[in-house]
């Protein structure tokens, strides 16, 4: 070793001894890393962590392996039970086949419905099902038809009826059905049309069970609207000429479409012009032996017995004596009816002198009955009133009978 100006100078061997010195310190070094490294890899690896993160990775691996080994599994032993499934309902096919050459349809129809998309040749199977179910259908239709041409309606509806729960749905079995249901009603109809009574075929119309058939529903539909109109044409007409006809119809008929408002329009008019009975009017005069009363309790009663609550009624009176009533019309009826009847207890058959009972219009004789006796009974009379201002009803006396107009209604315009 040498010193310059106070600086000491290694040789070459202090120099590559050094060297050697520092590269023993660093591999010395990197020896105690990799300890102390490996000594906490180990502390670590024999952790209680680390040991439960090895315990759920193993159990996760042995998962993955079950679930890997069981979808392997499933797979196998899915396709074996299709090849067998398959096997299976190419049986069943062949089978459905013979028994379509013997002709039992149904037997082979539930046959055929028993097969799967899952058979390879399904799209046939169920082609076939198809036809058979046609062949099955036309059994039943054949035999409906027969029935039909004999207009046995409820036999050829009792076969259709007949079919599987599961076909009576198919349209040509409800086309058949609505096909029978039609003629009959039409048949029906035309019968009912020749006695010309609308009412009872509105009611045949209305009372019909179309059995939730949607033609048939239309058809009924249809043949009461038009019966409905018809008939209030008649009913107007009749309102014209006779009142009590029209009520009873129209009564009738507003009980079968009690919300038909066609109907309720033609109730309303025939409201307005419901009669009037001409005792309830005040009378303008009245004179002589008259009893007159409406709406009464206490009834008279013809020789026949039939009693009467609105009247007016002439007692025994010295015979010709005259009994008059008058009433202001001022021209608003178009008609009077009624009837004159003997009191039931008058005496035995006495012709009356005549004329018995007249009725003006003011002073114009319009009616007269001229002949009532205990053997010819009632007499009934109907006369127009359209031109009538002043009504009046005279009633001679006769010392043998009491008799009275009994129901005297007025017609409104």
């Amino acid at each position: 070793m040498e010193e310059k100006e106070g600086k000491t100078t290694l040789s070459k061997e202090e120099l590559k001894l050094r060297a050697q010195e520092m590269k023993l310190e660093e591999k010395q070094r990197r020896a105690q890393e990799k300890a102390e490294i490996r000594a906490e890899k180990e502390r670590i690896k024999n952790s209680f962590g680390r040991k439960v993160r090895n315990f759920f990775l193993t159990i996760i691996l042995v998962i993955i392996l079950l679930v890997v080994g069981f979808y392997f599994a499933k797979e196998y032993l899915t396709k074996k039970e299709r090849e067998l499934t398959n096997e299976k309902m190419a049986q069943t096919y062949q089978n459905a086949l013979l028994i379509i050459n013997e002709k039992d349809y149904a037997k082979a129809i539930e046959l055929l419905k028993s097969i799967t998309t899952e058979y390879d040749n399904y799209a046939e199977a169920n082609k076939k099902l198809k036809e058979v179910e046609q062949l099955y259908l036309n059994e039943y239709l054949l035999d409906a038809n027969e029935y039909l041409k004999e207009e046995k309606f409820d036999k050829a509806l009792d076969v259709l009826n007949g079919v599987e729960k599961e076909f009576q749905d198919a349209e040509v079995i409800k086309e058949k059905k609505s096909e029978i249901h039609i003629t009959r009603i039409d048949l029906e109809i035309a019968e009912l049309k020749n006695e010309k009574d609308l009412i009872e075929i509105l009611e045949y119309l209305n009372n019909y069970d179309t059995n939730s058939l949607v033609e048939v529903q239309d058809e009924v539909e249809d043949l009461i609207a038009e019966c409905k109109d018809e008939f209030i044409l008649e009913a107007r007409e009749l309102m014209k000429k006779d009142y009590y006809s029209a009520k009873e119809k129209i009564d009738k008929v507003e009980q079968l479409f009690p919300e038909d408002k066609d109907i309720k329009k033609i109730v309303e008019e025939l409201k307005n012009l419901e009669p009037v009975s001409l005792v309830s009017l005040t009378p303008d005069l009245k004179d002589g032996k008259l009893t007159i009363y409406t709406n009464s309790k206490n009834k008279v009663k013809d020789i026949e017995g039939e009693g009467y609550s609105d009247y007016i009624l002439s007692l025994n009176s010295n015979e010709n004596d005259s009994n008059i009533v008058e009433y202001k019309l001022d021209k608003k009826y178009s008609k009077l009816t009624g009837k004159i009847c003997i009191l039931q207890s008058s005496k035995d058959d006495v012709p009356i002198g005549t004329p018995v009972v007249k009725i003006y219009n003011d002073d114009q004789v319009i009616y007269t009955t001229e002949e009532i006796s205990v053997t010819k009974g009632n007499i009934d009379f109907s006369i127009d009133v359209s031109d009538v201002e002043t009504l009046k009803v005279e009633i001679v006396g006769n010392v043998n009978l009491s008799y009275f107009v009994a129901n005297p209604i007025l017609t409104k315009k």
